[in-house]
């Protein structure tokens, strides 16, 4: 897996050299990140109690190069993101219901590539590497996270985009393809335990605004 993000990189960089009706672009704006449910396992319950997110958000930032080839169009983006989610806990407070919040930062390296359908109306789709950098967890004391498995994850985005001499707006669904599981500890009750497939799928809105053409 590690070999293969030097892909996109590579691709995102060695664009600098592209100079047939290319430039360089800042890319901003929200998302809402659909994560797994919170699985929580209970020594004095027999099955796992399963509870879905909510209060979702998100925001990213980053930089993108347009590389134009006859019809289509090359799009690598360099983005640092950020989601959040809130869960409710079973089993472990005396109310059985207490809150907290999973907070992920990412950086993202999306290699799409577009075309248009008709005129200013843009489809693009491609691969997606994503690095997990921190993630925490806020709202109960004494709960940690701890990342299980790799920290690189490979998805697909997909999406369409109204495209003017200089600004682009998009719509961008963004699924994560392999596993990333985080898993939620108590410092002081070892029989509860909680996992989170962190496996993103999400929908963004961003807006790239072109700042040079080569």
């Amino acid at each position: 897996m590690k070999k293969l993000l030097w892909i996109p990189t590579l691709l995102f960089f060695a664009a600098a050299g592209a100079q047939t009706q290319s430039g360089w672009g800042l890319r901003a704006g929200i998302q809402y990140p659909q994560n797994g449910d919170l699985k929580t396992s209970i020594a004095s319950v027999e099955q796992d109690v399963s509870s879905g997110a909510n209060q979702r958000s998100g925001w990213h930032i980053g930089a993108s190069r347009m590389i134009y080839l006859g019809g289509f169009y090359l799009k690598p983006e360099l983005v640092f993101a950020q989601t959040s989610s809130n869960y409710q806990t079973q089993g472990l407070a005396a109310d059985l219901s207490d809150e907290f919040k999973l907070t992920q930062q990412h950086i993202e390296l999306p290699v799409l590539v577009g075309f248009s359908v008709l005129g200013p109306v843009h489809l693009s789709a491609g691969p997606q590497f994503r690095y997990l950098l921190q993630e925490q967890v806020s709202g109960i004391k004494d709960l940690n996270v701890d990342q299980v498995g790799d920290q690189w994850t490979l998805g697909l985005q997909w999406g369409v985009g109204f495209h003017t001499n200089r600004w682009a707006i998009e719509v961008r669904m963004d699924r994560g393809l392999n596993a990333q599981e985080s898993a939620i500890v108590h410092r002081n009750t070892p029989q509860w335990s909680s996992r989170i497939d962190q496996r993103k799928s999400q929908w963004l809105l961003g807006v790239t605004y072109q700042l040079s053409r080569d």
